[in-house]
């Protein structure tokens, strides 16, 4: 199966990750680290955008 990626850290995102974890689909999180617990613990993986902060960063 395909990964699927979602970026959020609003809690309101967490029955949409745990819906595509329970279907089968690996859900990854991108966002900054105080991301909101729910969607964190729901996803099959969280990545904290922090340490990406020059990489974003308009130039």
């Amino acid at each position: 199966m395909r990964p699927n990626h979602a970026g959020d850290g609003d809690g309101d995102y967490e029955p949409v990750v745990k819906q595509l974890v329970a279907d089968g689909f690996t859900v990854t999180v991108l966002y900054w680290a105080h991301a909101s617990r729910e969607p964190r613990e729901a996803a099959t993986a969280f990545h904290a955008l922090n340490p990406c902060i020059a990489d974003l960063a308009l130039h």
